[in-house]
C-alpha cells in the first residue's frame, strides 16, 4: 500500500484588479469564499484551496503562473525529513495569523512550492 505524505492542498494566483476576481470567482463561477483579506482572497475548491493574490504592485507575477501548495499532516517532521535529503528550503516553518503553517521550498528547475499544516479543521479559517 502507497501512503501519500503530499495532498495538493492549493494553488494561488496574482491578479491586479482584486476586486474583479472575487466577482469573477465567486460572483461568476459560484466558488465559496472561506477567507478575505485585504491583499487576498481564499476560495473552498472541495479537497483543496484557490488562493487569489492582489498583484498590482507590479511585477511580473499577474499572470505568471500558479504555486504549488501541499499540505501535509506534520509540517515539522516532513521539514525535517526534506533537509536531511538535502531539498533546498526556504527557512523554517512558520505559523501564520489563519493559524496554518507553512515553508517553502525550491525544486531543481527553480520552482517554489510549499508545504502547508492547516489548522485541526482542515481548512484556512
Amino acid at each position: 500500500m502507497v501512503t501519500t505524505k503530499y495532498r495538493l492542498g492549493s494553488a494561488h494566483i496574482f491578479v491586479d484588479d482584486l476586486p474583479l476576481a472575487r466577482e469573477f470567482y465567486f460572483g461568476k463561477l459560484g466558488m465559496t469564499l472561506t477567507y478575505e483579506e485585504q491583499g487576498f482572497l481564499i476560495f473552498d475548491t472541495g479537497e483543496s484551496t484557490l488562493m487569489v493574490f492582489d498583484g498590482s504592485g507590479g511585477g511580473d507575477r499577474i499572470g505568471g503562473g500558479t504555486g504549488l501548495h501541499f499540505s501535509v499532516d506534520s509540517i515539522d517532521d516532513l521539514y525535517a525529513e526534506l533537509v536531511a535529503k538535502g531539498v533546498e528550503i526556504l527557512g523554517t516553518p512558520h505559523t501564520h495569523d489563519w493559524g496554518g503553517r507553512m515553508v517553502g521550498f525550491r525544486d531543481p528547475a527553480g520552482n517554489i512550492s510549499h508545504l502547508v499544516q492547516y489548522p485541526v479543521n482542515g481548512k484556512a479559517t
